[in-house]
């Protein structure tokens, strides 16, 4: 089940799984972290709450996993639009990474990033796969707020009220449907 951050809760998301056999996956709301600046590795500016890593030269990390026994997630420079890494015409590669082939590799702990679910972290292109579903159910929320909000039923009578209601729901169930 999709939901929002509202539900980024690990005993929400226990009770979806013993209860109901339900795995609940909820965008990360990281509730007042901050962005890390400081320890972090060799070359890198900072990591944000939502787990991206930055470099010097502003590059945005790719994720590539997590190295369980070690405890730390693991990211690599990206690619351009060449498919070359970014790290080989970079002006900071001399401090940052003078030896890398293949670019910078830089793994960061999972104490870091203590409220992301090592298991299963929204960084990860698997859980972005699942979250790009997230959109459709987005602009069914905003529909039933929008339209059955309190402005609606103030201003209009209880036939516009059921019409809005019943073009709301028609539209739920084509979006179900399909």
């Amino acid at each position: 089940m999709l939901y929002d951050s509202a539900c980024d809760s690990q005993p929400l998301k226990d009770k979806f799984r013993d209860q109901l056999g339900i795995a609940l996956k909820a965008s990360l709301n990281p509730r007042r972290k901050k962005t890390v600046t400081e320890n972090l590795p060799k070359g890198m500016k900072k990591l944000t709450a939502y787990g991206n890593l930055v470099c010097n030269a502003n590059f945005e990390m790719d994720y590539q996993g997590a190295r369980y026994k070690t405890e730390k997630f693991i990211y690599q420079a990206p690619l351009d639009a060449n498919g070359i890494c970014v790290c080989d015409n970079c002006e900071q590669k001399p401090m940052c990474c003078p030896f890398a082939l293949n670019g910078r590799i830089a793994q960061v702990s999972f104490d870091m990033l203590a409220h992301i679910d090592s298991q299963d972290p929204p960084m990860a292109k698997r859980f972005k796969a699942i979250m790009t579903r997230r959109p459709s159910v987005e602009r069914m929320i905003k529909r039933l707020k929008c339209d059955l909000g309190d402005d609606r039923l103030k201003k209009r009578s209880n036939a516009s009220f059921q019409a809005y209601l019943d073009k709301t729901m028609i539209a739920f169930h084509i979006l179900l449907r399909n």
